[in-house]
């Protein structure tokens, strides 16, 4: 018995400089790779007299849907110098689509600060909070003892190189499984046939143009800078008019209902519902249909229904199945409502000021257009921290 303890403790022992030589070893290996690749930058000097400006956030940041030289940071840039002449500007564009609050916390490290010197961080983030399940889902757990302790252990290891190392290589196989269990489950389903599109979606080549230019007149009427509810309603309205057996139009359609649940005059969650069956009956191998219809349902509290729908998408996108790994691992966020992601959103926000005020950067915040629940959070924060807010809510 003795001997056997002693193997185990021997075998522990080993096991553990084994992994703080590794550790050691990748740790060297980072810093020589770091320095490689940011030792030029980092140990040039640094210009005092032009004022380095990084706006931070999602597709708003980024531009998307607006001409080149029309996104906010590249309009801020034209701007600034032609009001101060005599001054020097260097507006950085780091707008992601599809950035959450909970990513820019993790970016603001001592690389990102020696990489890009900033002065001024302007931060526009957060809307997509609530579609980050992937960044989300390791806050609001399914109960249960045990995967709470098993989430608490990877969490802890991801502090370690080597942690991150083992947690790639389990994330790795456990996608491998999880997309072998849906190809067994929908390969023999209508998923897995060929694209099906009834035959009343072909039409003539004028009718189809005719078609595609309603479906961008909604497009136009109603996206992330332009909220023409009643324009686009009419355009998809007239699509679907044109050719009633093509699910763009219903896609779209829906989407757009989504974001009207609970106002006056509008159709509730039944009536998108219907929608978004009908594009599913129109094409069942559409893979939109099925990322838009478990959005839907997981908003509405169907976790069963929501996680059917993302494992039918997965199924016609594998590719994704690595990206929703702890959705396999812990199952969908036990919650549905906005307070918690709100909660979480002010407590991210409160994080990236002080990793800014640490590196003696100035922060400004921005809230979105038409998002009041964003306005009343971003507006909290700045108070309490004293932090130059540009309110956007009335373009």
């Amino acid at each position: 018995m003795k001997n056997m303890l002693k193997k185990l403790a021997l075998l522990l022992v080993s096991l553990v400089l084994t992994l703080c030589t590794i550790e050691g070893a990748l740790f060297i290996a980072s810093r020589v790779y770091y320095r490689y690749r940011l030792g030029s930058a980092s140990s040039s000097p640094r210009n005092t007299s032009a004022l380095r400006i990084l706006c931070i956030g999602d597709s708003y940041t980024f531009g998307m849907g607006a001409a080149k030289g029309y996104s906010y940071p590249e309009q801020l840039d034209v701007l600034l110098k032609e009001r101060f002449p005599d001054k020097k500007f260097h507006v950085v564009n780091l707008g992601v689509p599809g950035n959450t609050s909970f990513r820019v916390r993790k970016e603001l490290n001592d690389k990102f600060f020696a990489q890009y010197r900033p002065d001024v961080v302007v931060l526009l983030v957060g809307v997509n909070d609530f579609d980050g399940i992937r960044d989300n889902a390791c806050m609001f757990l399914p109960k249960g003892y045990l995967r709470n302790t098993l989430h608490c252990l990877e969490r802890f290891l991801e502090h370690f190189r080597t942690g991150r190392i083992l947690k790639l290589a389990v994330d790795t196989l456990l996608a491998k499984i999880w997309q072998k269990r849906i190809s067994v489950q929908y390969g023999r389903s209508v998923l897995a046939g060929d694209t099906q599109i009834r035959k009343d979606c072909s039409a003539s080549q004028e009718i189809e143009q005719e078609y595609k230019k309603f479906i961008e007149r909604g497009e136009t009427a109603f996206n992330a800078h332009s909220r023409d509810i009643e324009s686009a309603i009419e355009a998809y309205g007239k699509a679907i008019e044109l050719l009633p057996f093509c699910d763009r139009a219903y896609l779209d359609l829906a989407r757009l209902y989504l974001t009207c649940i609970g106002r006056e005059g509008y159709p509730g969650p039944a009536y998108v519902l219907g929608l978004f069956k009908k594009a599913e009956s129109i094409n069942p191998r559409n893979p939109r249909t099925y990322y838009d219809l478990w959005r839907f349902y997981y908003g509405d509290g169907q976790l069963v229904k929501a996680r059917e729908a993302l494992e039918k998408y997965l199924y016609l996108v594998p590719e994704h199945i690595p990206e929703y790994v702890d959705v396999f691992k812990y199952g969908l966020p036990w919650t549905n409502e906005r307070q918690p992601y709100l909660d979480l959103y002010r407590k991210n926000l409160q994080e990236i000021i002080s990793a800014l005020r640490q590196k003696g950067v100035k922060a400004v915040l921005q809230v979105y257009p038409q998002e009041e629940d964003f306005m009343v959070s971003t507006l909290e924060v700045a108070r309490q921290n004293k932090v130059p807010l540009v309110d956007n809510t009335f373009f």
